[in-house]
């Protein structure tokens, strides 16, 4: 089964902005070389033409089996990049996503869980 991660952020640490610049070809090659090496099936960064930049500038969304996603999540460097983006980003934010087949298993789960409670 696959999952995904999203990473999102605001804007740049004042005084850090060459640095954040930096980790982001650093992470973008990161997950390219993931996507190369056929760890995740999916690696693409965005950025906000519109919104609260404050708050929100990008996202990064990644795709892949759960166990390889697991992998990443115990890898160094990725940590590494992790602790960088706290100090460098304003409202760094990292969310785990349910797709694709997870989808119709959570909807599966949650009308269990209904049933139970009937709701």
């Amino acid at each position: 089964m696959e999952t995904a991660i999203r990473f999102t952020w605001g804007k740049l640490v004042p005084g850090r902005e060459a640095q954040a610049l930096d980790l982001f070809a650093d992470v973008t090659t990161y997950f390219g070389k993931k996507m190369a090496d056929a760890k995740v099936t999916y690696f693409e960064p965005f950025l906000l033409k519109t919104g609260d930049f404050n708050q929100e500038q990008g996202f990064m969304i990644v795709k892949g089996p759960a166990e390889e996603i697991a992998r990443i999540e115990q890898d160094e460097e990725y940590d590494s990049n992790l602790g960088k983006a706290h100090y460098l980003l304003e409202h760094f934010k990292v969310d785990y996503l349910v797709v694709g087949e997870g989808i119709g298993e959570e909807l599966e789960r949650g009308a269990k869980v209904r049933t139970l409670l009937k709701i």
